[in-house]
């Protein structure tokens, strides 16, 4: 065999060995973006005779591809002394783009569509509270990569946090039998002269 016969099999065995070696690499997956973070509403100050339980929304948004995940995980940063409650978040299926879930006071969203083109991926969370006593509450939400749906990526999400801040005036009356129920419906359903007291 001559040596001009000999370098092209190996240039041919070493070309092949390449193109098998490129093939066995798994594609990576994509970095999502735009990500969003939108609350509906900022402010929320409690008024007598509301509900007992302050209700928001947290919608979040991103262009990925399959399987790209990411999360909104939920913080009561500030509260009044003697605060005993946290805010708990629960997935609105109507508005939904991907699969979507909670763990904890963190809601997650994967892209469940195409693996080699982008699209959107939406999911909104119903923020329910109930603070116990007055002041002013901050409930901050911060954007997350994820590589699973409970494991956190290095990569940076693009969404800025965003907060709720709830107050609850100082000397609101309450109802010594319902704390949130008014004054005005305390005497009507229980009916006594200590119904009421300054909080």
């Amino acid at each position: 065999m001559s040596t001009k016969t000999t370098f092209k099999r190996i240039a041919l065995v070493t070309v092949a060995a390449l193109g098998f070696g490129l093939l066995s690499v798994a594609p990576s997956t994509a970095t999502t973006q735009q990500d969003t973070l939108t609350l509906g509403s900022a402010t929320t100050v409690w008024s007598a005779g509301s509900s007992t339980t302050l209700t928001n929304t947290i919608t979040q948004t991103f262009l990925g591809t399959g399987g790209d995940t990411m999360s909104v995980a939920m913080t009561l940063s500030s509260a009044p002394v003697g605060n005993v409650q946290v805010p708990s978040l629960t997935v609105q299926e109507g508005p939904k783009l991907g699969a979507s879930g909670v763990v904890g006071l963190t809601g997650w969203l994967s892209d469940s569509g195409s693996s080699t083109s982008y699209q959107l991926s939406r999911s909104t969370y119903t923020v329910s509270f109930t603070p116990s006593v007055p002041g002013t509450y901050v409930v901050t939400f911060n954007a997350f990569n994820m590589t699973s749906t409970t494991a956190r990526s290095t990569v940076a999400a693009v969404a800025a946090a965003v907060t709720w801040t709830v107050t609850i005036p100082s000397g609101t009356f309450r109802c010594n039998f319902n704390s949130w129920l008014s004054c005005s419906y305390c005497y009507i359903w229980f009916d006594s002269s200590s119904c009421c007291s300054r909080r």
